[in-house]
């Protein structure tokens, strides 16, 4: 994919890798644009499609958190801003923060087993390894008939080397030595 962009005068941006085309050029690989993919890639749409879609299933708002054993009626998650209702495991309101939130800390990415979406239906779920589920929902699933959608799975342990890849331990340093006194 190449990227066009005016020239600047101010290379201070982070941009000047973008400019590169070909081998070495393109965009750099965050949690952010990783999740932005992924979430493309799971959409079941013709590939024109799929950046709205996947910029509509972003922006899908949080609505309630549950365990499998609980039922509907079960206590609200933490509020957020004003009020707004957030994953009670990421702490984001929207899909897409959430995803990043996954893409990002190790332990909330050993945590969760599968990620679900559903662009027709306007739904993706979030699924963690105690049985918690979070949804979040965008307006075409109020809207929704119904009737039989599609749903993609992703499970975590297959982008283990992706997750690995962005987010690479920072190298070891070596501890300055001691001073040692010699007495003669």
């Amino acid at each position: 994919m190449h990227v066009k962009l005016r020239k600047r005068r101010d290379y201070n941006s982070g941009l000047a890798a973008l400019r590169k085309p070909g081998p070495g050029g393109g965009f750099e690989t965050t949690p952010a644009v990783l999740a932005f993919f992924l979430t493309a890639y799971l959409l079941d749409c013709p590939r024109r499609e799929a950046a709205a879609k996947a910029l509509d299933m972003t922006f899908a708002a949080y609505r309630r958190s549950q365990t499998m054993h609980q039922s509907w009626t079960a206590p609200r998650p933490l509020p957020g801003k004003k009020g707004e209702a957030v994953c009670a495991k990421t702490k984001q309101r929207y899909f897409g923060a959430a995803f990043v939130a996954l893409l990002s800390d190790r332990v909330l990415f050993d945590q969760c087993g599968e990620v679900c979406v559903s662009a027709d239906l306007g739904v993706a779920q979030i699924f963690f390894g105690d049985g918690t589920k979070s949804s979040f929902y965008t307006s075409a699933y109020y809207t929704a008939k119904a009737g039989t959608y599609s749903v993609r799975h992703l499970y975590l342990d297959t982008i283990r080397p992706l997750f690995d890849l962005i987010n690479q331990p920072e190298p070891a340093t070596r501890a300055p030595a001691r001073k040692r006194v010699l007495k003669a």
